[in-house]
């Protein structure tokens, strides 16, 4: 029971870190700084501007990329990690910022389910699981299947 439930965090936990890892190596490691340099090469366009505007042209795919229609949370989450990137020139602090960004939520939630007792968190796992969208589904159905095997295990 237990044991399972550590090894579905410990699996998200990899998953939503390697995420990280991945978008932000495409977004800004890529794709920014790629837009910067193409940018920059302009003669009428000031650095500031090149950084400026490849910061807009990764956020928007950034934010694209992300859930289900366009969100303007994303391009503003895309911003903040592009400027990071932007002021450090370090994909290291935008990698560790994005999966602190990722994994919180995570941790918040499973934190809150285990104020409940097995059955609870079962019926609080199955309610999630037909009202989230598509992407917390598979996060949910893993849990209410480690919840099934606990509550096996008791009976």
């Amino acid at each position: 029971g237990f044991r399972l439930l550590c090894h579905v965090i410990f699996g998200l936990v990899l998953l939503l870190t390697g995420c990280s890892v991945v978008e932000e190596f495409i977004f800004r490691g890529c794709l920014q700084t790629g837009l910067e340099a193409v940018l920059a090469a302009i003669p009428f366009i000031s650095s500031l501007v090149a950084t400026v505007l490849a910061i807009l042209g990764a956020s928007i795919p950034f934010a694209a990329a992300h859930g289900y229609g366009f969100r303007m949370w994303h391009v503003f989450w895309g911003i903040q990690v592009g400027t990071l990137f932007a002021v450090t020139d370090n994909i290291v602090f935008c990698i560790i910022v994005h999966a602190c960004y990722n994994v919180v939520p995570y941790i918040e939630r499973y934190v809150r389910l285990c104020r409940f007792d097995g059955q609870q968190r079962l019926e609080l796992a199955k309610k999630a699981a037909d009202s989230h969208p598509a992407s917390y589904v598979g996060e949910l159905r893993t849990l209410r299947t480690a919840l099934d095997a606990e509550r096996n295990n008791a009976e």
